[in-house]
């Protein structure tokens, strides 16, 4: 899966989160596996609470870590086909 820009992403329910030292862990209730994330990781995982178009979620984010949206945006996009992948993400068009 792609995921590009103007889709809207957001998380599945399915899965539990938790802060264990300075990681957010996450646990798929249904198949019981778990998936750590780095603070930015977790940063992104907190905005996808509630659907949020990519192209704002990059944004974001290189706002808030000064950071060359470029770099950000090509990030986020392996990220987010990653959580796609293991089917944490819902991707709408």
């Amino acid at each position: 899966m792609s995921i590009e820009l103007p889709a809207r992403v957001s998380r599945r329910e399915e899965f539990f989160g938790t802060m264990v030292g300075e990681q957010q862990v996450l646990l798929d209730i249904e198949s019981g596996v778990y998936v750590g994330l780095d603070p930015i990781g977790s940063h992104i995982w907190s905005r996808l609470e509630t659907p949020i178009a990519v192209e704002a979620l990059c944004a974001d984010l290189a706002a808030a870590y000064e950071a060359d949206l470029e770099t950000i945006t090509r990030d986020v996009l392996v990220f987010l086909d990653r959580l796609a992948k293991q089917k944490m993400i819902e991707v709408a068009s």
